[in-house]
């Protein structure tokens, strides 16, 4: 009985030993698990924070090439570039009378818009070329078989081709406004154009066209950096052709030809890229 007794309390011992290695096995692979997770997250989060910072430098270079690429008032190129405007105003159509019936279309001026593109090649000079339409609707003929009574369309066509240019004084002075860039400019070039009366009938159908030199002048404002308001006005000293049309068999003058100038007033209204 003894001897049983000893046998059993060697037993326990040798669980008892077995259970404590195992705990302390069990310890130790935790300690280093956690040891080996938390190394991890430490090295995902350091290369996490490698990328944003790397990213960082990136943006950071990008905006100070875009800044040292885009000029500012006054540096020199401030005003370099492209523009685009649309433009909407009044032009002058003083060629369209018929002289066959002595009876002018409607008034002097007609509502007109369009379109200026142009190019800077420096602060104070630069390119543009400006598309200009004009209609309007009136009676025309003075009620005779030839030239009845009937209503009629014009239409009128300019196209220009010019250099503009401003004093350098303008694109430097200190008294520009923060926000706002107020730049006076003159222009000169060439211009073609040509007018048509549209009528039902053909003694009342009357047409144009030539060519000759355009000069004027305008304002522009740039506002917040780079959106352009303003105005312009030009002077189109036109030459055109004398026009006939055949009535009643016959060849018969209706525009009288040679020098025909035209003034035209519009706002604008566009970008400066």
């Amino acid at each position: 009985m003894l001897a049983y007794k000893e046998g059993t309390m060697k037993d326990m011992k040798k669980l008892k030993t077995i259970f404590l290695f195992l705990l302390a096995s069990t310890f130790i692979c935790g300690s280093l698990d956690a040891r080996d997770f938390t190394g991890k997250k430490s090295q995902i989060k350091s290369k996490t924070a490698i990328e944003q910072e790397t990213k960082a430098v990136k943006t950071e270079t990008a905006q100070e090439k875009k800044e040292k690429s885009s000029p500012k008032f006054p540096e020199k190129g401030w005003h370099k570039g492209f523009w685009i405007t649309a433009m909407g105003g009044m032009m002058q159509a003083s060629e369209d009378e018929n002289v066959d019936d002595k009876r002018k279309f409607d008034g002097m001026f007609i509502p007109s818009f369009g379109l200026s593109l142009g190019y800077d090649i420096a602060d104070w000079i630069g390119s543009m070329i400006q598309f200009q339409y004009g209609t309007t609707s009136d009676q025309v003929g003075d009620g005779t078989a030839d030239h009845p009574l009937e209503d009629a369309r014009e239409h009128d066509v300019k196209i220009r081709l010019m250099a503009r240019a401003t004093l350098p004084y303008f694109t430097r002075a200190d008294w520009q406004p923060n926000k706002i860039k107020i730049i006076p400019y003159l222009k000169l070039g060439g211009t073609a154009g040509g007018l048509y009366v549209n009528a039902p009938t053909n003694g009342n159908k009357v047409g144009a066209w030539g060519g000759g030199v355009a000069l004027g002048a305008g304002l522009e404002t740039l506002v917040l950096d780079r959106i352009w308001i303003g105005f312009d006005l030009t002077e189109d000293l036109m030459f055109l052709q004398d026009y006939y049309r055949t009535i009643n068999n016959a060849k018969t003058k209706i525009i009288e030809g040679g020098f025909k100038p035209a003034f035209s007033l519009v706002g604008m209204v566009g970008y400066h890229f």
